[in-house]
């Protein structure tokens, strides 16, 4: 689990070592880091991890449109039926560490840890 550059290294960690990491909590992620991080999605293997992505509609101009637009991969990648992936988009939250405590608790819980 990871918050900002933390979250965009979580979710990277799943693409990149899938055998080792099969869960992931991927905070207010900084996929504008990187866009490299959209073509590995789209070019990897059937992504199996499961993954809650947790963020604040008010953080930045693009975090709930790079969030949808990870979904949308991650939905071409599988079939979106299968349930592994969980996305809360906080109203009023912020890019901070209040958002990410207040939503450590479900994302374990819904992770199954």
């Amino acid at each position: 689990m990871g918050s900002s550059l933390g979250g965009l290294t979580s979710y990277y960690a799943i693409l990149k070592y899938p055998e080792i990491f099969g869960k992931a909590g991927v905070f207010s992620p900084s996929f504008w880091y990187s866009k490299d991080i959209y073509n590995l999605t789209e070019k990897s293997k059937k992504i199996k991890s499961k993954i809650y992505f947790l963020c604040g509609d008010t953080e930045s101009d693009d975090m709930v449109s790079d969030m949808n637009k990870m979904e949308y991969l991650l939905n071409s990648n599988r079939c979106y039926c299968l349930n592994l992936n969980e996305k809360k988009i906080v109203k009023g939250g912020q890019h901070n560490e209040k958002l990410w405590r207040d939503g450590f608790v479900k994302a374990v819980l819904w992770l199954g840890y």
